[in-house]
């Protein structure tokens, strides 16, 4: 494994990649492999479970 594939799967969830298809192009059979390049701190809004009021 190179230094540029273990940073380049960073750097695109850094910016915002949807982290499924960062799976997939790394062909990772579990999500949580590919969790491990997410670095990005996790905020309440930006879980697809967080309510919003209308």
């Amino acid at each position: 494994m190179g230094f540029g594939y273990r940073l380049y799967p960073s750097y695109v969830l850094d910016h915002q990649a949807d982290i499924a298809k960062v799976q997939e192009w790394l062909g990772h059979a579990n999500i949580s492999t590919t969790r491990i390049y997410d670095h990005r701190k996790m905020r309440p809004e930006d879980s697809p479970t967080f309510k919003i009021n209308y």
